[in-house]
């Protein structure tokens, strides 16, 4: 549909929330039960939020897959 009738140049299809990387750490110990250490603490990047309304307007586009599904589902083929 986004190649044949998409009105714009660029959409984005990803899924609108937003996952840490601590969040990914944790997860990926909790599957492994590895330890993980955590360097350069002081530092903070504020990413901003995925914007994905125009897809979701002109497509009636909702994300379906779940990050952290896949992620264990990752972790656990390595």
């Amino acid at each position: 549909k986004v190649i044949n009738k998409g009105k714009y140049r660029l959409y984005n299809i990803a899924s609108d929330k937003l996952y840490t990387l601590d969040f990914i750490a944790k997860n990926i110990q909790k599957i492994t039960k590895c330890k993980i250490r955590y360097k350069n603490q002081k530092f903070r990047f504020d990413e901003p939020k995925i914007n994905i309304k125009i897809i979701k307007k002109e497509f009636n586009f909702r994300p379906k897959n779940d990050f952290g599904e896949y992620l264990n589902k990752i972790v656990k083929k390595i």
